[in-house]
């Protein structure tokens, strides 16, 4: 899926992005860092000169921090802007080639929504999923390289951080799927008519509703899961800081360290932990850039039960099809017939789900369908 999205970007911008966003992550470390050696060497009260390198590089950092900054932001969403126009493309190459094929699984209306909400994951994941992720991968070995000497047996700390900061990539609980919902309230809305008629609105609207609790008690499943992880996960920060704080004190009572880079140390380390918050996310857009990638292919959906042939076949034959409303006579009944079309016309479905939403409505209602081939597309 990496390979997919880097397809869409040159070398030479990537580069560019990822160069970017670590310089500007390394100059909010440096500001913090050149602030809290300012701060507790100005505690000590000595001459002024002996200030002037830390007030130099508190006003350059700060400077730098905001120009690279804007930098970061203005390329990485003209990056963004560049890869929507290449996915809409892709999609429209994705959307025109199953116009014309029926979906087992989903209505055009569905499938259009899914792919249009793909587009969207994918337009936001390079800034959100992958870069991010990415710059502070590389802050995190520079801080370790930079604290190596007093961390000991805790050198891997930072780094085991991070990769239990990735772990909701994987037990994180996938986002709630409301198409069946919203699929079933838009059949539902476009046959009020004919359920207001028949005396079984009331039927739908409970089922309806039925659906809808099903489909909200999922979601506050999932984020209450989520939120538990995002709480275990904040929990272990502080404890990794504890320890680090602890690995520093021991330097400082070897002598390795004096008073003034202990502090510069510790809001440096403060600065990178905050980062660290933000990467659960990262990891959960990722996961639905993942899902979201298959509609990078054009031909991505199941058309594998197409045909080129132009020779008439039964697409649809229906035997013995019964329908009358409650408490009614019968409308018809052993209705059999047969559609041998060569080609698929806009709206043509699935009768196999039609008749599955409309069986528990209307009470008595049977058929048998049977597809031979599939259609083919309208040129």
């Amino acid at each position: 899926m990496i390979k997919e999205i880097w397809s869409l970007l040159r070398p030479l911008d990537i580069l560019l992005l990822l160069l970017l966003s670590l310089l500007a992550l390394l100059s909010n470390l440096g500001l913090l860092g050149a602030a809290a050696w300012l701060i507790s060497s100005a505690a000590l009260q000595p001459p002024l000169y002996a200030l002037t390198l830390g007030i130099t590089a508190v006003r350059a950092l700060g400077i730098g921090r905001a120009l690279l900054r804007y930098g970061e932001r203005y390329f990485t969403h003209k990056n963004a802007f560049a890869v929507l126009a290449a996915l809409r493309l892709r999609l429209y190459d994705t959307a025109s080639h199953l116009a014309g094929f029926p979906q087992t699984a989903k209505t055009k209306g569905t499938l259009l929504h899914d792919i249009l909400t793909g587009a969207d994951i994918l337009r936001d994941f390079l800034l959100r999923g992958l870069l991010p992720p990415l710059t502070l991968l590389l802050a995190v070995l520079l801080v370790t390289l930079l604290l190596s000497p007093y961390l000991s047996y805790g050198l891997f700390i930072l780094p085991i951080l991070y990769l239990s900061h990735c772990l909701p990539l994987w037990i994180s609980p996938q986002q709630s799927n409301s198409s069946h919902y919203r699929s079933q309230l838009l059949d539902f809305a476009q046959g009020s008519h004919e359920l207001s008629r028949a005396g079984s609105l009331n039927v739908a609207v409970t089922q309806l509703d039925q659906t809808a609790k099903h489909w909200q008690k999922n979601l506050f499943r999932d984020k209450t899961r989520t939120n538990q992880i995002d709480f275990l996960l904040g929990l272990l920060r502080i404890f990794a800081f504890l320890w680090l704080f602890i690995l520093l004190l021991t330097a400082l009572q070897q002598k390795q360290i004096d008073g003034i880079t202990l502090c510069t140390y510790l809001l440096v380390l403060l600065a990178l932990l905050n980062e660290f918050a933000a990467l659960p996310a990262a990891a959960r857009h990722f996961r639905q850039a993942q899902n979201a990638a298959g509609w990078l292919s054009p031909y991505s959906a199941d058309t594998s039960t197409s045909t080129n042939s132009p020779d008439v076949h039964n697409l649809l034959t229906v035997s013995a099809l019964e329908f009358h409303y409650p408490q009614g006579l019968p409308v018809f009944s052993t209705l059999s017939f047969s559609l041998h079309w060569p080609v698929c016309w806009p709206g043509f479905g699935h009768p196999q789900r039609e008749v599955s939403i409309m069986a528990p409505l209307f009470g008595p209602l049977s058929a048998q369908f049977r597809r031979e081939v599939s259609c083919l597309p309208v040129p």
